[in-house]
């Protein structure tokens, strides 16, 4: 618990530096230190619920449901990423500004309206998460769906926004080459 209290009272202090407009950014250092933090933290409190009866069927889905909605945001925006930039024909390990966040800033939304949708989703997760671990008493196929469904509409919808971006860029580098050619012509 010190552990968790301390990393996250260094993110609020560092969140207060980093909200629009930034004053400091978080490097690739820090943002793997939380990734590997955060699936520590997730194998020991998500995955290993030590209290759910092991035999039970319904403990897999329980567990992997959990694990998804807990952790929507990451999984959403690499899935989104890797699957686009190995359709492109790109390596998936080379950095770019085709993630989620980058996307709903293409489709309009302003910096602080790109955190604002991002807190929602992370505050709508957290609420499922406790709903999960303090109201569900017997797990049945009707929350596998309920779950499942967020995070698939979620999947989609971050789908559709980095799709749309790439689909403007074509446009536009279409009409810019026309307007080349009319230019020369």
């Amino acid at each position: 618990m010190i552990i968790i209290t301390g990393v996250l009272a260094s993110l609020c202090g560092f969140l207060y530096f980093n909200w629009n407009p930034s004053k400091m950014y978080m490097g690739d250092t820090g943002s793997q230190f939380l990734g590997v933090f955060l699936s520590a933290f997730g194998i020991i409190y998500f995955w290993n619920d030590y209290y759910v009866d092991l035999s039970a069927d319904f403990s897999i889905m329980k567990r992997v449901l959990t694990v998804a909605v807990a952790f929507v945001l990451p999984i959403v925006d690499t899935t989104v990423v890797v699957v686009n930039r190995l359709r492109q024909g790109k390596s998936p390990f080379v950095g770019g500004r085709d993630h989620t966040t980058h996307s709903l800033a293409y489709m309009g939304l302003t910096d602080k309206q790109v955190a604002i949708v991002f807190a929602i989703i992370a505050a709508n997760s957290t609420i499922m998460l406790l709903f999960i671990k303090y109201f569900i008493n017997a797990w049945n196929k009707n929350y596998e769906v309920i779950f499942a469904i967020y995070f698939i509409a979620l999947l989609l919808f971050f789908f559709y926004a980095a799709n749309r971006k790439m689909i403007m860029e074509k446009r536009d580098t279409d009409k810019s080459k026309g307007a080349t050619k009319i230019k020369v012509a």
